[in-house]
């Protein structure tokens, strides 16, 4: 998080069912620069919570204030101050896209321009372990290798808020190391 930052919940309920609640008027505050993790066993709706904090789920009562923006309110505006990496990717592999390509992509979303772009994503690349595959297309990688490459388009959007869901879920001890 970027100095300043403020992610607020306040009195958040949701529940997929009477039987399945998953927030009961939980309230938090996070403000930057810091780490904050989520933790809980399977199923106890984790990403259902992150899938709240990215406005992709309206909760049935409360908010969520990302640097004073309603999530739920203006979904797009406050998505410009967070990025998301899920847990199983729903990204398409079928189009011949390469992973250097998805990275000049997000950078150039942050205005970056020229020769600069290909570099920064070059370099992302390499910093999450990802360098072998920067010319293959998305199809022809592994879970591992992808979700490498989702982290590396998150850290290239450069935003104040980034939620991780098990980011390291499909990859291989070598590659965890390299990330972590």
């Amino acid at each position: 998080m970027h100095k300043g930052v403020v992610l607020i919940g306040h009195n958040l309920v949701f529940a997929y069912g009477p039987d399945d609640v998953v927030l009961r008027g939980d309230s938090f505050e996070f403000r930057g620069p810091g780490l904050a993790t989520v933790l809980g066993p399977n199923g106890a709706g984790k990403t259902t919570f992150f899938k709240i904090l990215l406005g992709l789920l309206k909760p049935q009562k409360g908010r969520v204030l990302v640097n004073g923006i309603d999530v739920t309110g203006d979904p797009a505006r406050a998505g410009r101050y967070m990025s998301y990496v899920p847990q199983l990717s729903s990204m398409r592999r079928d189009i011949p896209v390469t992973p250097l390509e998805v990275i000049e992509m997000a950078l150039r979303s942050r205005g970056l321009r020229g020769r600069a772009v290909r570099e920064a994503a070059a370099k992302l690349l390499e910093e999450v372990g990802a360098s072998e595959v920067v010319d293959h297309t998305l199809g022809e990688l592994s879970g591992g290798q992808l979700q490498r490459v989702l982290i590396a388009r998150a850290l290239a959007r450069d935003t104040d808020v980034l939620l991780l869901d098990e980011p390291l879920s499909g990859v291989d001890p070598k590659g965890r190391e390299s990330l972590l």
